[in-house]
Parts: C-alpha cells; structure tokens; sequence
C-alpha cells in the first residue's frame, strides 16, 4: 500500500537533509540531538520551498518487486476488515416499485428476529456492523497525475450472510402483508475468476490552514462497480453478481424471484462505500495528528484545534480535529523537534540557545508517469534571541516550484532528493541568531594555544604576559555580524581530484576575531580583527551510503582583514593582518565537529546507494542552483556496493611541511591512487592525486602557527573511487614560525 511507501519515504528525507543531526544522535558531537518541543509544536515560519523528494519509475518498480512486506504492514497477515454499517437507501424495484430497503440489518449480537433488532427495517443503535474480512493477495503502485499514487490491488473477500429487510413492514412485494426479508452472501471465489482488482487513487493535497503540511485523500475507488452496470470494467476489475447468493428469511419469498437486480447494485455500493470509508479511515490513522498528553492539540494562530478521543481509548489514541472545519489536523511526515546545538559544538559554543527545527512533507506535489515528487516545508527559529550576535530581521525568501530533478540526473536514479538554498539560509541565520558561530578556542581545546605561538609574530607581547611569557595561556573568541549564508554550485571536481566548482560556498563576511591573553591574572584583549571568510565546500559519496563534506582550496579564503583595535601593542596592523587566517583555522575542528560525515542508514528496509551530488536547477542559467539535489539508487540493506578497506601504508616521516604547504610522500604507488587529509580532526580535503614523484600536497593557513598536529590520510582507488580507505594517523611535531619582517 502507499502508506508504506510513504512512510519510508518521507523517514529519508530527516535522513538524507538531516543526515548530521541523525548521525550525532545515534553516537556522534551530541546524545540525542532533537528533544520534543516544550509546547509541543513549532511555532516559526515555514518555507514552501525547503526541499523536494522523487520516486521515479525504477524505483517504483523497486518497491513493486516488494509488495508482500509491504502489505504486511498495512495489513498485518494481509487482511483489513471493513466494517459494513447498517444504512437506508432506496431503488427501483421491476422498474415501476420504488422500495426503500435496510442493508445490513443485523440487530444486535447474536440476534434472530426483530425484537432485538434484525431485518426490523430500521437502522439503529442495536444494529452490529458486518465485518468484512478482505485479503490483499498483491499491490501494484504508480505514480499519476498531477498529485496522486495508484495503487492496483488484487484482494478476495467473503461478506458471510448480510442482512437486508423493506422499511416498509406492508411490502407491495409481499402482497401488502409483509415486510420482504433477504440474507444476502458475496464470496468473489464463488464465481470464475476467483479474484477482485481494485484501484485505490490517494491524493497527495496540503491543508492551507495548517502550514501547508500534506494531506492524504481517497480521491478515487475503482473496481467496485458491478459487473455489466454503466461505467464497470472488464472482470477482476468489478463486483460479480454471480458471486452473490440471495437467500429469504421471512415467510415472503419474493427475495429468490427474478428482479432483484438492482438489489444486488444497491449492496455492492454499500460495500464499495464501507471499503472507500475504511481506506480514508487507515489514511487518517496515518495522516491525522495523534493528541497528546492530556488531550493537547495544536493551533495555528486564529486557527485552532481539539482532541476528538477515540472510543477505545480515550484522548491518548484520538486525533486532533480543526474545531472551524471538523477535519484532522495532518501530522508531521518528517522531523520537528527541538536542537541543543550547545551540546553539538561542546564548550566552544556553550551559550548558544537552542534551536527549533521543522521539516515536514507538504507545499506541493507533482506525479506523472515518469515518477512522484513530493514537496517539504521547513524552517528554523531560535528560541531566544543571543547577545553575542547583533539582532537582524530574518531573510524574505519568495516561494519556488518543486525541482525537476530529472532534468539534471546524472544517468538512471531511483530516488532524488533536493534541500533549496533558501532553506539553508534560513537554518544559518537561525543559528547565527542563537549564537552558534559564537566560536572560542583556548588553552583547553588547543593546548599548544599560548602566547609563545604569537612571540614570533608580535615581540611586544612579551613585554605583556606574566611570569612565563612563553606558557601564557590564550583565548580566541569568534564574533559573527552577520549570518553566513550558503550558495549552492555545480559540485565537481577537476581531473587531479580537487575541488573545480564548489557544490556549496559559504560566505560570512565581517566576522570579528578577539584574542586575549593572560595579564597580570585577567583575561585582557589584546586585538581584535575583522575578515570576510569563503569556504568552498564539496560532498564525497563513499563506500555507497556515507556522505563526507569536504573542503575546497583556502587560498585566499579569508580576505578584507581589517584591524579594529590593537592599542595594547607596539607592532604594525600589516602584522596582525598576516595572523588572522591562521587564528580562524583554529575553530576549524570545532565546525567540523557540528558538521560531521554521515551514513545513510536503513529506512523501513530499504537502504539508498548514492550516485551523485550536485546543484539543481540553475538560476538564470548561471552558475548558482536553486537546490542542492542528491541521486540514489533504492536498494536491499543486503545490497552491499562497497565497504571501508584498510588504512594506507606509509613511513612515519612520510608528511612534512613548509610555511603553510603540508607534503605527503606516497612513493611509487598506483597512479590510480588518490588521498584526502585533514588536520586536527577539521574537515576533509578532497581526494587529490599524487604527483609523478610520488607527491602529495595541501595548503592550510593553520600550518603557519607551527604548532603540531595530528595528520589523518585516506586513500581510495580512482579505479573504484566509492571504496574508501580507513584512516592512518601520523604525527606532525611542532617547529618555530618564521618571524614576520
């Protein structure tokens, strides 16, 4: 059914677009990295436009080829019993009597006669519904549009006797004496062939008055006309009536005679309704909000709502209805919760306050035959607002259409996921509003950090620091302006491995950077700095469902350094200027920390394999994309592609540096060979080929200070470039920076 593949599908994308937050809280920089929100929903603004999600046709067929699981979900043992009411309808009896009859009625439990209410004619409370017993033998889904999944399924069912009686107690049919009493069966094996084909059309809209979040709707039920009546197609595809044997139950035997035709369509629609009914009711199982504790429903501003308890359960089990329209209020299909961003980046950014996250199926939704692609709104709001950041008004973004993803596929996908610009910039300026770019490094994260990695730069302070000048403790603290924001590129690379044209470059422009140090037992500043930073950002797919982002060239990665005080020392600005870009790479590792790899894990039994990753849609036809987009193949968790294999060989003086250029000596290894760096646990280079000497270089502006540092190298075949190595660990030892002139 469609309810599982909604499931699955909407799980990938807090996976996928999240995939850091479920990577630290399954054991990562933070235990549990989304908490429920205290009032227990998200109050910030949405964007119509945070992400989009496609199945194409392959990958349909993927999740055809697992239809019994699926079943089983939907309708453990494969069964769904749909209770058949009692209900009062009228027909055209011998084309001339217009007769009201009272279907299924049954009375109360166990009864037989009209005292306790079977075949009395009326439709009360002593009337039991029938329970129908269908079994789903198998399901076929596929995409149709503009906004609907179809899902063809083949069933069997048996009614057992249903209960049918005149209102009238006086019956023309029976002479005017009686009321015409029938027992009616359907069993679909009782005639050739011995099978029902339904088509279940479920309608993918979003309720306006609550955020645009998606809403599921029977939109259409075929198959359950009878078979030979205006509008019924061929068999399986209809109700037989040569399934149906019609017994009587009273002293009147009109019910065997000829003509009761219409009888028969009046029943079958009866059935046809009840089983419309219980698939909108599984649907609203699925797509309605559960209340909560004590009955607590949502509201969106004047728009307000109520728990409508169930009967078997009270509140905890009932759905929260729109107290205007009577309709439930659609449940999250995705992630809302809220982030302890403190806890993700450690002590580096303990006063940052938390932020609320929501990401969530709706905004839009578009089907045809080639595949389905389901919008996302999202958003991100601080709770409070943080003094360390000077107050902004959040970005206007305007809306955009979901992404046609096929349009830019690297070849045949299953399923393609994209997360808009816009979204990212929403989320950044959130956290820069919470303070989560409130940055400091010090003597306890980087314990080389002390004034002796400044002497060589600035002699004066010295002359500054206590008793050991050459052990004096500093302090770094970083102090955004402005939010960062994000663009997103082409994301590929050139043919030596490096970064050619960014997947994601963030700028962050006026950030400020305060050193201070330890004097006479205060913490005094010592100069404070302002740059503009770019970071040009790539994504590595390794061993098939690992994500890894990597770093692009620094140089000139920090610009427009400007010196905003530095009175307590003698030196010139220009001096100050040059030691900028190494202090802001001492944050590197607490970044990379917030922003780790990730594995893409399972997903209700399916596993995505990575193809690709890359801009969507470009804006104007430039280099900037709209969207982020990532390609997968849907596969079995069996399916392996790829796994990590041992860590590289080399000698333990193979890395070396000079100025800010740090050399790997590879040797003669395979010129199929590439390796990626990093240092201090910061982020990951790109994989970079070696030279024809063997040779293997990187630039990082951390390198200048001369502290030592832990040097991690992989390697991977270009041969097979998804089969990543496991890192190996070598030890670069401190040396005495070159004094500025």
């Amino acid at each position: 059914m469609p309810f599982g593949l909604r499931s699955d599908a909407m799980r990938w994308w807090s996976v996928l677009l999240a995939g850091w937050l479920v990577s630290c809280a399954s054991g990562g920089g933070c235990t549990g990295c989304l908490d429920p929100i205290p009032n227990g929903q998200y109050t910030g603004e949405r964007l119509d436009s945070a992400a989009a999600m496609r199945i194409t046709a392959s990958g349909f067929d993927v999740i055809n080829a697992d239809a019994p699981k699926i079943l089983q979900r939907f309708a453990p043992g494969q069964q769904l019993t749909v209770p058949l009411g009692c209900s009062i309808s009228s027909t055209n009896l011998l084309n001339f009597i217009n007769l009201g009859f009272a279907i299924a009625d049954q009375g109360e439990a166990g009864c037989t006669q009209e005292s306790c209410g079977q075949l009395d004619g009326k439709c009360d409370a002593k009337d039991v519904p029938v329970n129908i017993p269908m079994t789903f033998n198998a399901m076929h889904v596929n995409p149709k549009g503009p906004n609907q999944l179809e899902v063809t399924l083949d069933l069997t069912f048996s009614t057992g006797k249903i209960m049918i009686s005149t209102t009238a107690r006086n019956s023309p049919l029976c002479l005017f004496t009686n009321p015409a009493k029938c027992g009616i069966d359907f069993d679909s094996s009782r005639a050739a062939p011995n099978n029902n084909q339904m088509k279940l059309g479920v309608q993918f809209t979003v309720d306006t008055r609550w955020g645009k979040l998606l809403k599921l709707q029977v939109a259409s039920l075929g198959g359950i006309k009878v078979c030979g009546t205006q509008g019924a197609e061929p068999k399986p595809a209809c109700l037989d009536s040569a399934d149906l044997v019609i017994t009587a139950e009273g002293s009147c035997q009109t019910c065997t005679a000829a003509g009761w035709d219409p009888v028969k369509v009046l029943l079958m629609d009866q059935i046809g309704k009840a089983l419309q009914d219980a698939l909108q009711g599984a649907l609203d199982d699925l797509n309605c909000r559960a209340c909560g504790p004590a009955g607590a429903c949502p509201q969106n501003g004047a728009t307000t709502s109520q728990c409508d308890a169930a009967n078997d359960g009270g509140t905890a089990s009932g759905h929260c209805k729109d107290v205007m329209t009577g309709q439930c209020v659609p449940a999250i299909f995705g992630a809302e919760g809220r982030m302890n961003v403190s806890a993700l980046l450690g002590a580096s950014s303990s006063t940052a306050t938390p932020i609320d996250v929501s990401f969530a199926a709706g905004g839009a939704t578009a089907a045809d035959s080639k595949g389905f692609t389901q919008g996302f709104v999202g958003g991100a709001r601080s709770v409070a607002f943080n003094a360390c950041v000077p107050a902004e008004q959040i970005p206007v973004f305007a809306p955009l259409a979901l992404p046609l993803l096929d349009a830019q596929a690297p070849g045949t996908y299953d399923v393609g996921v994209t997360l808009s610009q816009q979204f990212l910039n929403h989320a950044l300026f959130a956290a820069q509003q919470s303070g989560v770019f409130c940055l400091e490094a010090g003597h306890e994260t980087v314990a080389q950090l002390e004034t002796s990695v400044l002497a060589a730069f600035l002699p004066s302070l010295g002359l500054l620091a206590d008793e050991q000048p050459s052990n004096g403790p500093l302090h770094i603290v970083l102090r955004p302006t402005h939010a960062p924001t994000l663009s997103v590129g082409e994301g590929t690379f050139d043919a030596m491995g490096k970064i050619d044209k960014p997947l994601l470059t963030l700028d962050w422009n006026d950030v400020e950077v305060d050193v201070y140090a330890m004097v006479y037992e205060h913490w005094t500043r010592l100069f404070t700095m302002s740059a503009d930073i770019t970071l040009p950002f790539g994504l590595q797919i390794e061993n098939c469902t690992h994500i890894t982002p990597v770093l692009g060239d620094l140089k000139n990665a920090i610009t427009d350094v400007k010196a905003l005080n530095s009175e307590m020392l003698a030196e010139d600005v220009s001096a100050l200027e040059g030691l900028v870009p190494s202090l802001i790479t001492l944050v590197e590792p607490l970044l990379a920390s917030g922003l780790p790899g990730f594995d893409i894990p399972e997903a209700e039994g399916y596993q995505l394999h990575l193809l690709a990753a890359k801009g969507v849609e470009a804006i104007g036809g430039g280099a900037t994309f709209n969207h982020l987009g990532l390609y997968a193949q849907l596969k079995k968790p069996t399916d392996r592609c790829a796994s990590p294999s041992g860590p590289p060989m080399f000698a333990p003086d193979a890395v070396s540096r000079d100025g800010e250029q740090l050399t790997l000596r590879v040797g003669a290894q395979s010129p199929s060979k590439s390796y990626s760096m990093r240092l201090d646990r910061g982020f990951w280079s790109s994989f970079q080929k070696a030279t024809t000497a063997g040779v293997v270089t990187f630039t990082h502006p951390k390198l200048a200070l001369g502290l030592g540092h832990v040097v991690e190298v992989r390697e991977r075949d270009d041969r097979e470039p998804l089969q990543v190595s496991l890192p190996r660990s070598l030890t670069l030892a401190p040396q005495q920076p070159q004094r500025q002139q």
